[in-house]
C-alpha cells in the first residue's frame, strides 16, 4: 500500500482510498505503519478540475463577443438565463457540459465563432 501526505503541513497521511491517519507518533495506527516499514510519499496536490471565476472566464471573451452576448441577453431569454447562471457561479468548471452547451448555443446563434468554443474551454 502507498501512503502520501494529505496536506502541505504533513500532519495527515492518506492511502487515497479514503483512509486518513494523523502523523503523530502517539497514534497507534501511524506507529503501526512506521513499524511495518510502510513508505510515505511526498504531498501531491489534488487533481482539481480546471476552473475559472466568472470574471476570468468573461475576460477570455473579446470585446466584440462580450457585446454580442450582452446585446442578445437583452432580447433572448435563453441567452439571458445562461448568462445569469454563468455570473452566479462561484467557479466555472471548464469541463462542465452546461458551459460547453451554452457556448455551442452561442456559436449556433452567431454570437461566437465556432472555433472559439474549444479555445474558451481550454485550460487556464
Amino acid at each position: 500500500m502507498s501512503w502520501t501526505y494529505a496536506d502541505t503541513e504533513q500532519s495527515m497521511i492518506t492511502d487515497g482510498a479514503g483512509r486518513f491517519v494523523p502523523v503523530d507518533p502517539a497514534n497507534t495506527a501511524y506507529a503501526a505503519l512506521l513499524a511495518g516499514g510502510e513508505a510515505i510519499g511526498a504531498y501531491a496536490a489534488p487533481d482539481l478540475p480546471p476552473s475559472l471565476t466568472p470574471l476570468q472566464f468573461i475576460d477570455r471573451l473579446t470585446d466584440t463577443e462580450q457585446t454580442a452576448l450582452a446585446t442578445a441577453a437583452m432580447t433572448q431569454a435563453p441567452i439571458k438565463i445562461w448568462y445569469d447562471k454563468l455570473l452566479a457561479a462561484d467557479q466555472l468548471d471548464l469541463r462542465d457540459p452546461r458551459l460547453a452547451a451554452g457556448l455551442q448555443a452561442m456559436a449556433a446563434a452567431g454570437l461566437l465563432a465556432p472555433s472559439r468554443v474549444p479555445e474558451l474551454l481550454g485550460a487556464p
